[in-house]
C-alpha cells in the first residue's frame, strides 16, 4: 500500500446493469435536478463510483467540490467529489463519497 493511502474498510459491490449516476450542483435534494450523466460501475454504503464525458465534466465537477448525486432509483444525497481518473481522451472514472 502506497504512503497516504488508506486500507478500505468497507466492500464494493457492483451495480445493476445499466445504472445511471445523476449529478447536480444544487443546495439541497428538494432542487434536485439532473445536469450530469454517468454510469456506475461500483458501489459502496459510502460513496460510488461512475464513468463520464469528459464533455459533461470538464469545468463543472471539481474533486472536493460538493454536490448531490442521485443513484439509480434512490433519492439524490449530498456527495464530495474525491477523485478523478482520466480512462481515455473521452471518458472519466469520478469517485464521490456520501456526506451527511
Amino acid at each position: 500500500m502506497e504512503a497516504g493511502h488508506k486500507k478500505r474498510s468497507y466492500l464494493r459491490f457492483l451495480p445493476d446493469p445499466n445504472t445511471f449516476a445523476w449529478v447536480c450542483e444544487c443546495d439541497d435534494a428538494s432542487t434536485f435536478e439532473p445536469q450530469i450523466a454517468g454510469l456506475v460501475v461500483n458501489e459502496s454504503h459510502t460513496g460510488c463510483g461512475a464513468v463520464f464525458l469528459k464533455s459533461q465534466t470538464y469545468d463543472q465537477l471539481k474533486i472536493d467540490g460538493k454536490y448531490y448525486i442521485g443513484v439509480g432509483a434512490l433519492s439524490p444525497t449530498k456527495c464530495e467529489l474525491k477523485w478523478i481518473k482520466d480512462l481515455d481522451e473521452d471518458t472519466v472514472r469520478m469517485g464521490f463519497e456520501y456526506v451527511k
